[in-house]
């Protein structure tokens, strides 16, 4: 008689605690799904690694450079304020 008073309590919280465990896979499992099939927009979607970017950066720079800018560019010239 006593191990059965000790034993129905241990398995009520057994069965609690996996049931539980059974729970926490299920959504686990369906934000997995929902976060695979979400639509993300395109800025999240880009990535971005230091190589790719410094790559980006040289193109641009060389773009700039041969479409826009002049061969010449003057320095500006600064005025010392007499103050």
């Amino acid at each position: 008689m006593l191990w059965l008073i000790y034993l129905v309590p241990t398995w009520f919280r057994r069965n609690e605690y996996n049931a539980t465990e059974r729970n926490v896979v299920r959504l686990q499992q369906t934000l997995r799904i929902l976060a695979e099939t979400a639509e993300a927009p395109e800025e999240v979607r880009a990535e971005a690694s230091a190589r790719s970017v410094v790559q980006h950066q040289r193109l641009l720079k060389k773009v700039t450079v041969n479409n826009t800018l002049p061969r010449f560019v003057p320095r500006p010239r600064f005025v010392k304020l007499g103050r």
